[in-house]
């Protein structure tokens, strides 16, 4: 199907301006040029907006290349050297497993005590106010 554009410049031509359409040309003819050039019109706009799009999309992919890419990897690489260090600092020979045994033993041998201490006040709870008592 031609398109014939320059039949209808707005769509009340058919009545203001005759003189403007080509010779030959009906009322029906400007009525389906009006449909092919609206049909025209909408087709355009979505290749436009189409086209803005991928635009965008370029545009966040060069961001993405040229700010997020080197941050993920410094991010990354920040990441690896925590780990290296917390396996390093978590090694069955390493000093700070050393230290943390020891303060585990310490936290158990403290349990003991209290659980020592309960059991001896069910048993006497007349020691709270006077004491232990001497010895004999």
């Amino acid at each position: 199907m031609i398109l014939r554009k320059c039949i209808v410049p707005h769509a009340f031509s058919w009545h203001t301006r005759k003189n403007d359409r080509l010779p030959g040309t009906t009322k029906k003819d400007v009525e389906i040029g009006l449909v092919e050039e609206i049909s025209l019109s909408r087709d355009l706009t979505r290749v436009i907006v189409k086209a803005q799009l991928v635009r965008e999309l370029q545009s966040l992919t060069a961001e993405l290349h040229t700010r997020t890419t080197p941050e993920v990897t410094a991010t990354l690489q920040q990441a690896q050297r925590s780990l290296a260090a917390a396996e390093s600092s978590l090694a069955a020979d390493s000093s700070q497993q050393y230290r943390v045994k020891a303060a585990l033993d310490d936290i158990s041998g403290a349990a003991r005590a209290l659980r020592v201490l309960s059991e001896f006040l069910e048993t006497h709870p007349e020691s709270l106010l006077g004491g232990k008592g001497s010895e004999k």
